[in-house]
């Protein structure tokens, strides 16, 4: 029975560390090369039909490089029927709820705006929902972005 005990506190104990490499941690490439965005309502990446007309509206956001983090936004490009936008809340933690500006917002980022330990937020590209993410990693020479994320559904 003791050693029932032990097992469950150790369970107790190691949850947190197993819940943080679970899906919150994603790393994602280079648009071109892998046709794949992020969809913080699917819950990650979604990868895209080539022979598509125009990006899935389910997908928030893609990275491409040399351009940066793109949003689905039409302003960008008619390929992308969203109306997705981005916001730098600077170095926060993910979880912190801050006010922010409306007239803040952009359709994209140029790679000088992808910042380690930055977190952003995100509209999303079909909805009025939100999503934030803070940059792990940008490795721009091996066209990779690393982030966690987190689905605002309020």
């Amino acid at each position: 029975m003791k050693i029932i005990k032990i097992f469950i506190v150790l369970i107790l104990l190691a949850a947190p560390v197993m819940a943080e490499k679970n899906r919150d941690v994603v790393t994602i490439g280079e648009f071109d090369s892998t046709l794949q965005g992020f969809s913080f309502t699917s819950g990650g990446i979604v990868k895209v039909d080539e022979e598509a007309e125009s990006l899935p509206i389910k997908i928030d956001f893609i990275f491409d490089l040399p351009n940066g983090l793109g949003m689905n936004n039409s302003a960008l490009d008619s390929w992308f029927p969203g109306e997705g936008m981005v916001q730098d809340l600077g170095n926060i933690p993910l979880e912190k709820n801050v006010d922010f500006i409306d007239d803040d917002f952009a359709p994209y980022l140029i790679p000088d705006e992808i910042i380690a330990g930055h977190t952003y937020l995100m509209k999303l590209a079909g909805s009025d929902k939100y999503g934030r993410i803070k940059i792990i990693d940008f490795d721009e020479d091996n066209s990779r972005l690393t982030f966690k994320w987190v689905y605002l559904d309020e």
